[in-house]
């Protein structure tokens, strides 16, 4: 058998580059299943397609690509191009068109603009933004812009400047939607709600808006609405899981079992030189509903002043009840899961659950992670929704599949929508193949039938995936809970960060390999472990909407 291993760079362009266009609609499909798509990720896939050759270009594709396109003219409601395409496709006249074609900023200030956007200094981008906008008062695309650099300043959207705008009348219901949209977002849900009564005749066949809708009204505390606007979205695009998996979550609702704190409960933490953050974590964990859960921290040869932080914040907190193991090397993170499931505390434990040394929990995480783990038949292990620290909030990991299973690659699914704000549409409770480690409670069953963590991983990085998957191979169910907001500080690995230790990138190219070549004889059980069947092979027919 000559199995090549392949390494793929570019992000996503590069991973659907590396697949048939064929390949690539069940990418889509799985993907789907997963999140809400964005503009980012959107464009992502209809370029891909878009490169298909003529004579592989069949019905298939066409309707996928028709779908993506559709679905990129409400994403990015401004984006003349995007109309245009559409237009062509549908042969339909869009009659905001001509409008967004005569009001374009001319290309060398646009030009400009693309360039700022790659500005890190926020404050810097909205005071250039801002004089670019006194000349060009006219264009939504530029207000858009400002809003969203608003957004990420955390100010309430547009409250400086916003009353200047002269958008032409037949645009300004979308950007209103688009001033709805950053309001969820920033927990302004009366702005929304109010915007919604004024513009609802523009927006009730817009998906992509109803959403929104949907959240404010959850908040204010009317599900009534909320359903209603959920009802008329999925309706509108059924292919929208997540949105399904949240009208359930309304309707459903939950609640605690408190008993389940009666179980034995062991809670592990494993620590390497981070004392300021293990403060942190262990003083939130203080603030937690525990039951009668025993705790562990395993200090792996820290040679900050870790030991003596944890042992003030043990007398203040915790009564000294806390078991402190202090190794005399660092042994890793697959190793330190290991050391602490053989202690006694583990031995004797119902359920596990390991924190990381950088997160904080709210209060009811342990109780609720347990309460859906003891509802769920053969669930092994139940992760939180992961946030990024900081507002607005900003998702960092919500969970995990596999895309792409072949003989020379295997890809997991990404862990988050491109566009990661946190609106809410992703409290729920699911079944996936993998949820953060960072935040995760496992039952016992799940430690008798995959007892360790594989330490060819170590230091770090994908041995909790890789256990999620073994999980899954015994016939084990994982759960994702949403309802549980685990904020966490850093990140392991450099997936998400530039990185010019070459080392650190050496060992995350090593653990890539060692996972393709893992999992390589459970390919075809691999190959399973997606959203297929959730998504049809066709996408339904939209009516052209504008």
């Amino acid at each position: 058998m000559n199995i090549t291993y392949r390494i793929i760079d570019n992000g996503l362009y590069g991973e659907l580059d590396a697949l048939s266009s064929t390949e690539v609609i069940d990418h889509l499909r799985n993907y789907l299943g997963n999140f809400l798509l964005d503009a980012v990720t959107g464009t992502a896939y209809a370029n891909r397609l878009n490169r298909t050759p003529p004579e592989e270009v069949g019905p298939r594709i066409r309707a996928w690509f028709g779908y993506l396109i559709r679905k990129l003219v409400h994403l990015q409601p401004f984006h003349s191009e995007i109309r245009r395409i559409a237009e062509q496709m549908t042969g339909a006249a869009d009659p905001l068109l001509p409008i967004l074609e005569k009001i374009q900023i001319p290309p060398r200030i646009s030009q400009k603009i693309t360039n700022l956007c790659t500005q890190n200094d926020i404050h810097l981008r909205h005071t250039i933004l801002s004089k670019i906008y006194l000349q060009y008062p006219y264009s939504p695309a530029l207000i858009d812009l400002l809003l969203l650099t608003d957004l990420e300043r955390n100010i309430p959207v547009g409250q400086d400047w916003l009353d200047l705008a002269k958008v032409p009348a037949p645009l300004q219901p979308l950007l209103q939607a688009q001033i709805l949209q950053y309001a969820v977002i920033q927990g302004d849900y009366q702005r929304a709600a109010s915007i919604t009564e004024n513009i609802w005749p523009q927006i009730e066949h817009n998906e992509v808006v109803l959403n929104f809708v949907s959240e404010a009204y959850v908040r204010l505390g009317d599900r009534q609405k909320a359903l209603m606007a959920l009802e008329k979205s999925i309706a509108l695009d059924p292919l929208q899981i997540p949105m399904q998996c949240r009208m359930q979550q309304i309707r459903d609702g939950f609640t605690e079992d408190k008993s389940v704190l009666e179980k034995n409960i062991a809670i592990f933490l494993y620590s390497y030189n981070k004392s300021e953050l293990l403060q942190k974590t262990l003083r939130s964990l203080a603030q937690s509903h525990l039951g009668n859960a025993r705790i562990s921290v395993l200090l792996n040869h820290c040679t900050d002043d870790s030991a003596a932080a944890v042992r003030a914040i043990n007398e203040r907190y915790f009564a000294n009840a806390i078991e402190v193991i202090a190794l005399p090397t660092n042994i890793g993170a697959p190793a330190a899961r290991n050391w602490l499931l053989t202690t006694e505390a583990a031995e004797r434990a119902d359920y596990v659950a390991f924190l990381d040394d950088d997160v904080e929990i709210p209060p009811h995480w342990l109780t609720t992670l347990l309460t859906v783990l003891s509802r769920t038949p053969k669930a092994a292990v139940a992760g939180a929704k992961i946030l990024a620290p900081g507002t607005p909030k900003r998702l960092q990991y919500l969970y995990h599949n596999i895309a792409v299973a072949r003989e020379d690659l295997l890809r997991i699914s990404l862990d988050t929508p491109t566009w990661n704000y946190d609106a809410g549409f992703y409290d729920f409770i699911r079944p996936t193949t993998n949820v953060m480690g960072c935040c995760h409670v496992l039952t016992r069953e799940a430690i008798q039938t995959v007892p360790s963590f594989d330490i060819r991983f170590s230091p770090s990085q994908m041995d909790d995936i890789a256990h999620d998957i073994d999980l899954c191979l015994h016939g084990f169910t994982v759960m994702y809970c949403g309802l549980v907001e685990c904020i966490h500080y850093q990140m392991s690995g450099v997936g998400r960060q530039t990185s010019h230790d070459m080392t650190k990138i050496g060992n995350v190219r090593g653990n890539d390999v060692k996972f393709f070549y893992r999992f390589l004889p459970h390919q075809q059980a691999l190959q399973t472990m997606n959203n297929l069947h959730l998504v049809p092979e066709l996408p339904p027919q939209h009516a052209q909407r504008s």
